[in-house]
């Protein structure tokens, strides 16, 4: 069949790259103890069932689930895709209309969505994303949303880019929120502790919600940390305590580390989630 015609599984080859590598590819990784060590890496490829175009990937940051947002092909409604055993199987869960920036807790419990274009407000799940709740209180649309590994708290910024937008609080899940200070997080953690980078490449915490920050260390610029602030996964390399020793991959699933839009890390440095962007491998196909 593969042979008599090869034009058609051609075509069939980019869709299921459309719907399946523009997703993610999940590793299991051995221990980063020491740096001396050398790991082994097992990369694999997910299939994310049905059709529709994924708008987003996450992992919940104890890496227990995995969760996907899917756009439906007649651009009418949003389905929110869950695994809890690393993509062997999915539920699928209708979303809010428009459902965008997707926030997940730590045990994947909590989850926080922008909601349509114009509507201005934000929807949260606590039940893993099986029933949503409109939050009332205003949310720009282009305001930029994140929340704190527990649950507990949500910031939010008047841009989803800049870094110097005043910044409010809500700790009851986004029904009141509380003016914090003028510089926008990258993470926010639990207990009012968050992280930002600066364009001058610092690393600055802050451990009263955002009210006054310190310079921390100097970063590369595609930072991703655990939730527990101890792991993190800059491009090509990995740190499992808190950036003080890096250990470079030895293995990674896609030449251009351009293309890696989206990244996530587990508390213990041995499970990562990438959003590839491999739009380019169509063209060669």
């Amino acid at each position: 069949m593969l042979i008599k015609n090869r034009k058609r599984v051609v075509c069939r080859g980019m869709l299921s790259l459309v719907f399946v590598f523009a997703l993610s590819a999940l590793a299991a990784l051995s221990p980063l103890v020491r740096a001396e060590e050398s790991p082994k890496y097992t990369w694999r490829d997910i299939t994310i069932p049905g059709q529709g175009n994924i708008s987003e990937s996450r992992v919940s940051l104890d890496s227990s689930k995995l969760f996907v947002l899917r756009k439906n092909l007649s651009g009418i409604g949003v389905n929110l895709l869950v695994s809890a055993d690393d993509g062997a199987s999915w539920s699928t869960f209708a979303a809010p209309e428009g459902a965008n920036g997707l926030l997940v807790s730590s045990d994947g419990s909590r989850l926080v969505v922008k909601g349509k274009h114009g509507e201005n407000a934000i929807y949260v799940s606590t039940d893993g994303g099986r029933t949503w709740t409109k939050r009332n209180q205003f949310v720009a649309d282009t305001a930029r949303v994140l929340m704190s590994p527990d649950g507990s708290t949500l910031a939010m910024c008047g841009s989803v880019t800049a870094h110097t937008d005043p910044m409010s609080v809500s700790t009851d899940g986004g029904n009141t929120w509380v003016p914090k200070g003028g510089e926008c997080p990258d993470y926010v953690f639990n207990g009012g502790k968050m992280t930002r980078r600066n364009s001058d490449r610092t690393l600055r915490q802050s451990t009263d919600y955002g009210m006054t920050w310190s310079i921390v260390r100097r970063f590369a610029d595609r930072t991703s940390f655990s939730p527990n602030g101890k792991s993190v996964f800059d491009g090509y390399y990995t740190s499992v305590d808190g950036g003080a020793n890096w250990v470079m991959l030895p293995e990674y699933p896609i030449n251009d580390i351009r293309n890696v839009v989206l990244s996530g890390i587990s508390n213990d440095g041995k499970k990562y989630l990438l959003h590839l962007m491999v739009l380019q491998l169509y063209r060669l196909l």
